[in-house]
């Protein structure tokens, strides 16, 4: 059963991976870190629930050093929210500097046989002796997991104080309505509570491992732990708007934790309905103003016109570009871009340029890559194939 509930956890980690394209890109660290902690799971419940010593001795030590990636994966969540950015910087390589350790310091069990690994699971479960000497290294494998659980608590404790600090300053420039924004953060609390509480219990069941040679710590109520998460992970298939972060006008600033957090000033957030997601009217008027200035210089007409260019174009993050056209608008992105491009194409044949350009020529101008893509969306979005709307012209 406990398997069954990891392994659907890392399965709806996939999942809010590919969600994380088209919404905030800072959830693919969420993803991460859900991921990876399923996956810690995965062996924990091997291990020490189902006796599952083959898969054990898969899981145990050759994914021991990528699981030190949990705290960073949730930092870096956290501090994606804060800064409205997903962006990696130099600096952040150092969070790889326990992985390369921890895989320095078991390098030899990944040479062992798979026998001998299966043999040293089956050890592991029956005793501490085995946690401690089973594998020669110079780091035992039950410090490493107390050296695990301590570091995720500096990581996630850090990642708390860097959300709560700056969250003053997240709700007074918020895009959110008050009910939206706090729903956000009602999931963000849940979550931040029970990964700190979780691992203070892990580090206290690390240390009654080494000190009392306690190998009885973790029994069948242990899959409640997954259970957990993979309920907040399925409130996000449920409630895709928490996957838009908590959006604001904060400035974007490579060093955000240095920054104190400012006052707050008068909230401008409109009134309307609670329940829906919307952008104030302001935001929505500059994000207009923005698109009909690339709209002006024709940019729709670039073959590689993407969101991601359009938001380097206009400056607006991708997940609010995302937002507006599939909240605000009701419109897909392909649809929005298609449709300029064919109203530019029915223009240039009804023009004079027919007399010089051929049917090729005029798709190629107005953006489209190839005639197949030219004809569908021509008649998705006029009902008619460009031959037709030409014929239509003449009469």
């Amino acid at each position: 059963m406990g398997l069954y509930i990891t392994g659907f956890g890392m399965l709806l980690s996939l999942v809010l991976a590919l969600y994380s394209r088209l919404h905030f890109r800072g959830n693919i660290y969420l993803a991460i870190f859900f991921f990876l902690f399923n996956l810690q799971e995965f062996a924990i419940v091997a291990l020490h629930v189902e006796n599952n010593h083959v898969i054990a001795a898969v899981m145990l030590y050759h994914f021991a050093p990528v699981f030190f990636l949990i705290g960073p994966a949730f930092y870096l969540y956290s501090r994606s929210i804060v800064t409205n950015s997903a962006r990696l910087y130099k600096k952040d390589l150092w969070h790889l500097l326990p992985v390369i350790v921890t895989f320095i310091v078991l390098w030899k069990y990944y040479f062992w046989s798979f026998d001998h690994k299966v043999s040293l699971a089956v050890e592991i479960s029956k005793g501490i002796q085995a946690y401690l000497f089973g594998f020669p290294s110079i780091i035992p494998q039950a410090y490493i997991n107390l050296l695990r659980s301590l570091i995720t608590i500096v990581y996630i404790g850090y990642a708390g104080w860097l959300f709560y600090t700056n969250l003053p300053q997240i709700r007074s420039h918020s895009l959110l309505r008050s009910k939206q924004r706090q729903s956000v953060e009602l999931w963000l609390n849940v979550t931040f509570i029970c990964t700190i509480a979780l691992y203070i219990i892990y580090l206290l069941a690390s240390i009654q491992l080494v000190a009392f040679n306690r190998t009885d710590i973790v029994g069948p109520k242990h899959i409640i732990i997954p259970l957990i998460y993979m309920v907040l992970n399925v409130i996000l298939l449920f409630c895709p708007q928490i996957l838009y972060g908590l959006p604001s006008h904060v400035a974007n600033t490579d060093d955000i934790e240095d920054q104190p957090a400012i006052e707050n000033p008068e909230n401008t957030k409109n009134s309307g309905s609670p329940d829906l997601l919307l952008f104030t009217d302001e935001y929505i008027d500059e994000i207009k103003r923005k698109l009909h200035d690339v709209v002006t210089q024709k940019e729709y007409c670039n073959l590689d016109l993407s969101r991601s260019k359009l938001s380097n174009l206009t400056g607006i993050p991708l997940h609010h570009l995302s937002y507006y056209f599939s909240n605000i608008l009701n419109l897909k992105f392909t649809d929005w871009r298609n449709q300029l491009r064919v109203d530019h194409a029915k223009k240039l044949i009804s023009s004079d340029m027919m007399k010089t350009m051929t049917l090729d020529a005029i798709a190629n101008q107005c953006g489209f890559g190839n005639r197949q893509n030219f004809i569908a969306s021509f008649k998705k979005m006029t009902s008619m194939t460009p031959s037709e709307y030409l014929n239509s012209t003449k009469k």
